[in-house]
């Protein structure tokens, strides 16, 4: 067959009596419950790994124990003098013990009565605690580590603790990593908590530290009594030395006159008179001395009101750190899974064939289990022409039905898969043997010529092989199907091959009322271009959860509004 011109494939629009407005998806209940259903398994991942995650970071990191030792201070009275803020309450008071607490005056003597520079998990060693990687290695068979030191120790020598002041120091930073000091509320009660590995570590440093800081202010008590006796006593001293140093003048013979005695009496009553003010000083003072050594107010103290008990339960800190990473991973999974369902053009239900195509017209073919074959008569044809699936006949039945009724006289019906496997041949063979079910003679074309069965023939033609009266497996009756099968033996060109299709299609109008043409798929030949002037419908054919609505909108673009029928959604749930 020859024709006058060189087939031209055009875009056609969409017609307007098959296509809806395209729909945004907006945030509702049917959405919410369409994105769980689609995204569930991609939530589920992030989740599962998050646990892992969790689970393995939880193992990798060393149990703690934190234990909890509470003091009362006792702020220093402040002697009334009667001057501005006399007997006021410091407000800093606390903060300040507080810090004093932290400082190096107190924690170094508390890292040398502990000896925590001898600690291999606090002092000069590794802290497992501070570096949970590591603890893998404290997991390793007793073996594997006895092997392991024994190359460290003959490759690096035998490990020396360090006990120089940067070891005491960076011990120090460490404890005071762990340690924790904290005013309750308003109150002068200090709390002082401390977390370790070991439970009878935590208690024996949380308690070390109270009693540091009492001994501290017990030892700052009495070098200060110490030094306001010392300096009573030097006061004391003077004071006598003024008060019993007066004494009578002694007789003397160069004084002969009357006015020279009476002005060596007069500085000696002076004499008297300050003697006996400091003899009044010196018993005062001598009083106070006994009675209230401290001149200066009563100096600030501290008494440990709860001493801190070895800790029978591990820290929480663990399993939170585990909640933390499964809940980041539900996090990640939610978003991932939120920006995978927004960018996702993929096709799973007649809605998003609404929504992303703008198509309203849509059959559903149910994904179903494999019931039996089609029993044939004669040669076989392919073999997805051969499987009766329960679902696709129903759908079949019902779309066979709604195409009689459009058209009583038959028709010519082509389906072209959207993509590849999409289930085109399989929904054909049940749509011919719905429609020839009713009667009229009906005829499936095989248009899938690059099949694997060859026929001797001449070379770059398309040969046909026949088979009439194809009965179906478990039918109601014989159905008068039947089948058209081109293949080619050699090398042919696609738009040959195109051409011998539409010559065979057009040879088979008379004899049959319905035909269906099962074509190629979009991606491997557009062999339904230049048949269009003959065929009456054609359906495009999608498998759900494959199938993108890009793939369908290039398909609409090729085939003309008249002649575009709908889409079949099949393996659809």
């Amino acid at each position: 067959m020859s024709y006058e011109r060189p087939l031209v494939f055009p875009g056609y629009p969409i017609g307007d009596r098959l296509v809806a407005q395209l729909e945004r998806e907006s945030v509702t209940t049917d959405g919410l419950l369409r994105f769980v259903r689609r995204r569930w398994a991609l939530i589920a991942k992030w989740l599962l790994i998050g646990l892992l995650c969790g689970a393995g970071l939880a193992w990798l990191t060393a149990p703690t124990y934190t234990a909890t030792a509470t003091m009362l201070l006792q702020r220093p009275e402040r002697p009334a003098t009667g001057g501005p803020g006399a007997g006021a309450a410091d407000p800093t008071f606390v903060d300040d013990q507080v810090q004093l607490i932290l400082s190096e005056e107190i924690l170094g003597p508390v890292v040398d009565r502990e000896r925590l520079l001898d600690n291999e998990k606090f002092g000069h060693r590794i802290d497992f605690r501070r570096e949970p990687a590591l603890r893998l290695v404290e997991r390793l068979d007793n073996s594997a580590m006895a092997i392991v030191r024994s190359l460290a120790t003959s490759a690096l020598g035998p490990q020396q603790a360090s006990t120089g002041p940067e070891a005491r120091k960076a011990t120090i930073g460490r404890l005071v990593s762990a340690l924790s000091v904290r005013r309750e509320g308003l109150t002068d009660a200090v709390t002082i908590t401390f977390t370790s590995q070991e439970p009878q570590l935590s208690a024996a440093v949380a308690n070390a530290i109270a009693r540091s800081y009492v001994d501290d202010l017990k030892k700052q008590s009495e070098e200060s009594q110490k030094e306001t006796q010392d300096r009573v006593q030097q006061r004391l001293v003077e004071l006598h030395e003024k008060a019993f140093s007066a004494r009578p003048p002694p007789a003397d013979p160069s004084l002969s006159t009357a006015a020279a005695q009476e002005e060596a009496q007069d500085r000696f009553r002076d004499a008297q008179n300050r003697a006996e003010t400091y003899r009044a000083l010196y018993d005062r003072l001598l009083q106070r001395s006994y009675m209230d050594p401290v001149d200066q107010g009563a100096p600030g103290g501290a008494r440990i009101i709860t001493a801190a008990e070895p800790p029978t339960r591990q820290d929480r800190k663990r399993m939170a750190l585990a909640f933390a990473v499964l809940a980041l991973g539900t996090i990640l999974g939610f978003c991932h899974a939120v920006l995978k369902h927004s960018m996702d053009r993929t096709i799973w239900s007649p809605d998003d064939v609404k929504r992303l195509v703008g198509v309203d017209r849509v059959s559903v073919f149910a994904s179903s289990r494999r019931k039996g074959d089609l029993r044939m008569r004669g040669h076989r044809p392919q073999r997805s022409y051969q499987r009766r699936l329960p679902g696709i006949e129903a759908a079949a039945g019902r779309l066979a039905i709604e195409l009689r009724a459009q058209d009583q006289a038959g028709s010519i019906v082509a389906l072209v898969g959207a993509n590849a496997r999409t289930g085109a041949s399989t929904v054909a063979v049940h749509l011919a043997r719905a429609l020839a079910q009713a009667g009229p003679p009906t005829l499936l074309i095989d248009a899938n010529w690059r099949g694997n069965r060859h026929v001797k023939t001449s070379a770059g033609a398309l040969t046909v092989q026949e088979f009439a009266e194809a009965r179906a497996f478990h039918g109601a009756g014989e159905e008068a199907l039947g089948i058209l099968e081109l293949r080619t033996a050699s090398a042919i060109t696609d738009l040959n091959a195109a051409l011998a299709i539409r010559a065979q299609i057009e040879t088979m109008l008379l004899p049959f009322r319905w035909i269906v043409v099962d074509f190629h798929s979009r991606n491997q030949s557009l062999d339904f271009i230049p048949s269009l002037s003959v065929l009456n419908k054609v359906f495009l054919v999608a498998e759900a959860r494959r199938t993108s609505a890009d793939q369908l909108l290039e398909m609409l673009n090729a085939i003309p509004g008249d002649k575009f029928a709908g889409v079949i959604l099949n393996k659809a749930k």
